[in-house]
């Protein structure tokens, strides 16, 4: 009976120092993994505080350059894209409208363009099929994207909606099953097509212009429009108030006579050597849309 509790005695004994030694070790290496975690924390606020930022700052805006490239005279194969009713197909001028009608607004200014701006690089041009009515400016920015993929480079965009092309807006906006995005309103349309030529081509400028009858709603729209998006803008309404520039009786009334037609290409073509000139470009799209 003795010798069992001696025996319990230092089985007891055992176990007690076998805690404490468990003890001292456990401690020892939390003490350890303390010093440990220090140094991998201040090892690891070394790193962070080394490191590049991984963030990519925003890209800066593209700038336009079509002005540019005609002022420096590397105009490459650079295309101008041209939209407007029959007046801009030579309506009035003494030529049956088509897309370069002899003494036609457009081709005036095409030919234009290129004896000034042609050497040392072609320049082409879009100027989309008039048949009976005008493009809407929904087709009119279909076109400009589709003609992107052929490819043709735009970088200058002239662009002269007239009251007929919002009232053809305002017909297709309430025909029977249209599903687009035109309301028949002037500054949301024309808006609508200046945004989509920006984005799809950044860095094509833009050339707006007044037509020569277009009512005050639709010039107040286009000139507000213009400042909006920073976009060389022509009001064309005083040729229009010209003795002479306009034929006042027939089948082409209130269109442009030929010196109507010379005066409204004049016009386009000084705007865009004044352009040129100041080396105007538009830098990015407002975050806000005006209409």
């Amino acid at each position: 009976m003795e010798n069992q509790k001696k025996q319990r005695k230092k089985i007891f004994i055992s176990l007690v120092i076998a805690a404490v030694i468990l003890f001292i070790v456990f401690a020892a290496c939390m003490a350890n993994s303390a010093r440990i975690r220090a140094a991998l924390e201040e090892a690891r606020d070394l790193f962070e505080a080394s490191k590049l930022p991984t963030t990519t700052p925003p890209a800066a805006p593209i700038k336009t350059d079509g002005y540019q490239r005609l002022k420096e005279g590397t105009i490459g194969a650079m295309k101008l894209y041209y939209y407007s009713d029959d007046t801009f197909y030579g309506r009035g001028s003494g030529s049956a409208p088509a897309v370069m009608a002899e003494g036609g607004s457009s081709t005036l200014l095409h030919l234009g363009i290129a004896a000034a701006y042609g050497r040392g690089g072609s320049i082409g041009g879009r100027i989309p099929n008039y048949s009976t009515e005008p493009y809407t400016t929904e087709v009119a920015a279909y076109d400009f994207g589709i003609n992107l993929y052929l490819p043709m480079d735009f970088r200058l965009a002239v662009l002269s909606p007239s009251d007929a092309i919002i009232e053809q807006n305002k017909k297709a906006a309430l025909s029977s099953g249209y599903s687009g995005a035109l309301t028949g309103e002037a500054g949301k349309d024309i808006e609508t097509l200046v945004i989509s030529i920006r984005e799809r081509a950044p860095g094509c400028d833009i050339l707006l212009a007044v037509p020569h009858n277009a009512s005050k709603t639709l010039a107040d729209a286009i000139l507000a429009i213009g400042a909006h998006y920073n976009l060389i803008t022509v009001d064309l309404r005083p040729i229009g108030a010209t003795p002479g520039m306009v034929h006042s009786g027939g089948a082409d009334a209130g269109y442009p006579t030929r010196d109507g037609h010379r005066a409204i290409a004049d016009a386009l073509l000084n705007a865009i050597r004044e352009a040129v000139e100041i080396g105007h470009f538009t830098e990015g799209i407002p975050s806000t849309k005006l209409y």
